[in-house]
């Protein structure tokens, strides 16, 4: 017969490991998500680099765009996550291609 004792330690031993591997899954999933908020960062920063140099106040282009006084901001923090017709407009208003944007994106430069 099986002893009581040695089933109750290979169960423990069981929820262990399946704590450890939801543990896991859940740090992945978090990495994920870090790396989605670094590229937006990232992309904020290169609009707003973008933005200074055609020499733009965040005010005059959010009535340009029709947002509210602090979506730029937002967008330049990396708060938010924006689409290609939000990038497309942005270029537009800075007198700079997609192009340069993503090329400065991409190298800081």
């Amino acid at each position: 017969m099986i002893n009581l004792s040695f089933l109750f330690c290979i169960f423990m031993k069981y929820v262990t490991i399946k704590k450890v591997i939801n543990m896991s899954e859940k740090k992945k999933e978090l990495s994920k998500e870090q790396k989605k908020t670094n590229r937006n960062k990232m992309l904020g920063k290169a609009l707003k680099q973008m933005r200074l140099e055609a020499k733009v106040s965040q005010a005059s282009v959010n009535k340009q765009l029709g947002e509210p006084a602090n979506y730029l901001s937002d967008i330049e923090l990396g708060k938010v996550k924006i689409g290609l017709g939000t990038i497309t407009k942005l270029c537009s208003i800075y007198n700079t291609s997609p192009a340069r944007l993503m090329a400065y994106f991409k190298t800081g430069k």
